[in-house]
């Protein structure tokens, strides 16, 4: 009599097989430059499809609220953008936006310079949204630029030629009167690594900004990519840890990244406030990215590991290796303790501390809810961005 269970152990191997070989062949195509860079960016996804960027009082925002502008970049490339006039310098009845108009605006309030997440556009779903929700609650203008190859801009998406994008966007406030300390640079998700780059930029010429906002971070795009969930829930290269001799394979396909967005390395040397922010409910980038972020900036603040104190895993380690780093480690989580400050009662999940040599302080808020896009909607947020970079209502 035939084993029942052959037919189905031939079937799962077979499926097993099957979904190896598409697992395999994704990755390959993903070490593509092409397809490597469809995939990050996500760029011809145009959403709204068809959008009238001259109008965006038909995607939500009010009329007269936003003007459609033109930024060239240092290249000569020309990008889209909108810039969203605080709710103070809106008239009623509404008047069309002209550069009068603009540079008051600037001359009247902070502005956020704002960089949304990979795909889409800057008249997409609950991004006009975002912007309205900004410049009402804060009393801020919001300058909104869609990076080369989206939307109606020019030219080919690049981790290079976006931080050029970055910096167009910041000379065009400068440009109609804006002082550094007059903008926000503010990201969300793929925009965090363009705010950080810009950041990083800004601060080797000795220009501080008002203050860095960076929601649902990551501390690089290989170490995003180890802990990435395509959908929420499939894991797009953990499985290899689980597979003997073939987590090599996961360096070799970074290597072929051209895009790293490195924000751990860029973070540090930013003098000006950083405001890190993250839904603990995010399924697309975990929490834990931003907490790493924040780990970093402490570190110079707690007592250095020496080299020889820190084999993997203790691996190798004397008895009094051992006991060091125990004390070691007592003595950082002491240091940790003095150094950050918590406030659970206000705004949940909130840490926070101070750096040395007059660097702006550093702030750690992760949300409960909100998700990887509509944390930027949260009114908590909003307002502990206010309070922390003095933009709240009517100030400048």
């Amino acid at each position: 009599m035939a084993d029942p269970n052959r037919g189905f152990l031939w079937r799962a191997h077979r499926a097993s097989v099957w979904f190896g070989t598409l697992y395999a062949s994704v990755l390959l195509l993903l070490a593509i430059p092409f397809v490597q860079r469809h995939v990050l960016y996500l760029h011809k996804l145009k959403l709204t499809w068809g959008a009238d960027y001259e109008s965006p009082h038909l995607y939500g925002l009010a009329p007269h609220r936003a003007a459609n502008v033109n930024i060239t970049t240092s290249d000569g490339l020309r990008l889209g953008a909108w810039f969203v006039l605080a709710d103070a310098s809106y008239a009623v009845p509404p008047t069309p936006i002209d550069e009068l108009a603009i540079r008051n605006a600037i001359a009247a309030h902070p502005t956020i310079l704002f960089f949304h997440g990979n795909a889409a556009t800057r008249a997409a779903v609950f991004r006009p949204r975002v912007y309205g929700m900004y410049t009402t609650r804060l009393q801020a203008n919001v300058l909104v630029v869609d990076y080369r190859g989206f939307a109606d801009s020019e030219g080919t998406p690049s981790e290079h030629g976006l931080i050029i994008d970055a910096r167009a966007g910041f000379d065009w406030l400068t440009a109609r009167g804006a002082s550094a300390h007059d903008i926000v640079l503010m990201g969300q998700s793929l925009g965090t690594g363009v705010v950080a780059g810009l950041a990083a930029q800004l601060a080797e010429e000795g220009v501080d900004p008002r203050g860095v906002v960076l929601v649902a971070a990551f501390q690089s795009l290989p170490l995003m990519l180890e802990e990435y969930q395509m959908f929420g829930f499939l894991p797009l290269l953990r499985p290899l840890k689980a597979v003997p001799f073939i987590t090599t394979f996961a360096e070799l396909l970074f290597r072929f990244l051209h895009s790293r967005f490195d924000t751990e390395k860029a973070l540090p040397s930013v003098r000006a406030p950083i405001i890190l922010v993250h839904a603990l409910n995010d399924a697309d980038i975990p929490h834990t990215q931003s907490v790493a972020l924040f780990n970093t900036l402490l570190e110079p603040h707690l007592s250095p590991i020496p080299p020889a104190l820190a084999p993997a895993l203790g691996i190798g380690m004397t008895p009094e290796q051992v006991r060091e780093l125990h004390i070691l480690g007592a003595k950082r989580a002491e240091e940790r303790l003095q150094h950050v400050g918590e406030d659970d009662l206000v705004y949940a999940n909130l840490k926070r501390f101070e750096r040395r040599d007059g660097q702006g302080a550093v702030s750690l808020l992760l949300p409960v809810s909100g998700k990887h896009n509509e944390v930027l909607l949260s009114e908590g947020v909003i307002d502990f961005v206010g309070q922390t970079l003095s933009i709240k209502r009517g100030t400048c």
